[in-house]
């Protein structure tokens, strides 16, 4: 009625992910996302709500599978965010994260008083609280953002294979500096490190999250963290972490939330032998939100 005000819709958990090369993954990410809304709706009070990213990269049946599942009405809300046609930058996947996050605001599907997730397209949750449980602490302590944890040049960063803030918070840093590389001083990738190095500038605190496990550990990895391109290091809160595919991660007190399984580094044997069949295999297999207890399973690991 004329007069009255439009009626305050609930706050959101707004989750974009990329997504360009391979449909098991986004429907497999959409199916345990699903299974997690109403722990999230729970336990914070935020609508969960998915925002799958396409762009020129991405494959005609993904573009497909991901306009078959926006309904705001799906008992997972979602909306396909389509970025085809957009001239972008050379850092891709970086510049698709920020345009998403720059759409989903000019439309409204995003405001400043809601959460987002940044979640890459080969990461799933294995446990129903696999957002509320983050949430719930990212809203009860103050933290700027609570993430995966990436390891380079003797600093722990947090990765967007999750990586979860308000977006106020990335407004306040601004999404090209949130959202990108700082590595070496050098914008090089899309890793979210200029989130990380601006809050240690800024006195806010982040939270890495735990390492769990690994299922496929590799022979070596790349950081000065560690003597010798050791693969194994101390996580941020004191565990003994194989780097690897299939890392599954949480809060400390546990159980393991999330499974990223870094596929685009399959092929890449220099790391490990692994089968790439065999590792999607397994993080496929995983067990679905709904399902999940405790600890999730592990194909193979070191714990």
């Amino acid at each position: 009625m004329p007069g009255h005000p439009r009626p305050r819709r609930p706050p959101r958990l707004g989750v974009i992910s990329v997504h360009y090369r391979i449909r098991r993954l986004l429907v497999d990410q959409h199916r345990r996302l699903r299974a997690c809304a109403a722990a999230t709706r729970r336990a914070v009070g935020h609508d969960l709500w998915y925002f799958p990213v396409v762009h020129d990269q991405s494959r005609p049946d993904i573009t497909a599978a991901a306009r078959a599942m926006s309904s705001p009405r799906a008992p997972l809300p979602a909306a396909m965010v389509d970025l085809r046609g957009r001239p972008l930058g050379r850092q891709h996947h970086k510049d698709y994260l920020v345009e998403a996050f720059r759409e989903l605001r000019r439309s409204r599907r995003l405001a400043a008083s809601d959460l987002v997730a940044v979640m890459d397209h080969d990461t799933h949750p294995i446990h129903p609280e696999a957002l509320a449980a983050p949430a719930d602490r990212l809203l009860a302590s103050g933290t700027a953002g609570i993430g995966n944890p990436q390891w380079h040049h003797q600093r722990c960063y947090l990765h967007p294979s999750f990586l979860l803030t308000r977006v106020a918070t990335i407004e306040e840093i601004g999404p090209e500096l949130a959202l990108g590389s700082l590595r070496a001083g050098q914008r090089v990738g899309d890793t979210a490190e200029g989130f990380t190095v601006w809050c240690e500038e800024n006195g806010r605190a982040v939270y890495p999250l735990r390492v769990f496990s690994t299922g496929f550990p590799w022979r070596w990895w790349r950081s000065k963290n560690v003597r010798g391109r050791s693969p194994r290091l101390t996580g941020e809160h004191g565990e003994r972490v194989h780097v690897g595919h299939l890392m599954r991660y949480g809060l400390p007190e546990g159980p393991p939330l999330l499974s990223h399984v870094w596929s685009v580094t399959l092929g890449w044997r220099h790391f490990s032998d692994d089968d790439a069949d065999d590792v999607m295999a397994a993080y496929f297999a995983e067990p679905a939100p709904a399902a999940a207890r405790s600890s999730g399973s592990a194909a193979r690991g070191d714990g």
